[in-house]
């Protein structure tokens, strides 16, 4: 965040200092008339309402930012970037706005990040970890747990119910041990 305090005024004379300090922005985007006035963003956690409109689709972390110490954001922006482009595809093929294909690419969108959303809090929790660390093969719950971390999102039911089984297990050791503990003291 600390890059953009080193342009000054309003949104559009910030951008425009940002276009023109990098060349091959300035190249292309020095003279772009904007619709609208450009709007910043501050969090370092946020989400927007609504995905697209009138001539423009949100992809990526200009979405939703989760978390940074996962790769889920550049899954997501490839993820996003993926939809959104076949989406427009289609659009300039049947000639229509395509409202309802966005709003369903926004649903979908929405599932991926509150899936992911999900997975980082529980992984930051000791029980999630006791039992991630103690994988065993049954019903094969580490190799969805994985699949999903590594940006699977269309493995349907067979990821689905595996992920539902393994965060019921969490709650249950969280309650009633399932696995050995995991201990973070200092080891003297």
């Amino acid at each position: 965040p600390g890059f953009f305090d080193q342009y000054t005024g309003s949104t559009e004379e910030q951008l425009r200092k940002l276009i023109a300090s990098e060349p091959y922005l300035a190249e292309r985007f020095d003279k772009v008339e904007f619709l609208f006035e450009p709007r910043t963003l501050q969090s370092w956690s946020g989400t927007t309402d609504r995905f697209f409109g009138d001539g423009f689709v949100l992809t990526g972390n200009v979405t939703e930012f989760l978390d940074p110490v996962f790769s889920s954001g550049v899954y997501i922006a490839m993820y996003s970037g993926r939809l959104a482009a076949r989406n427009v595809l289609t659009c300039l093929a049947k000639v229509d706005d395509g409202s309802r294909r966005f709003k369903n690419y926004e649903k979908t969108i929405y599932a991926a990040m509150d899936l992911y959303l999900e997975m980082i809090e529980g992984y930051y929790t000791q029980p999630f970890m006791e039992l991630f660390m103690e994988p065993r093969e049954k019903f094969r719950l580490p190799d969805a747990m994985v699949a999903i971390l590594a940006g699977e999102l269309e493995g349907g039911w067979k990821l689905d119910w595996r992920r539902r089984l393994f965060f019921w297990l969490v709650k249950i050791h969280s309650k009633r041990p399932l696995v050995p503990g995991i201990s973070f003291a200092d080891k003297a």
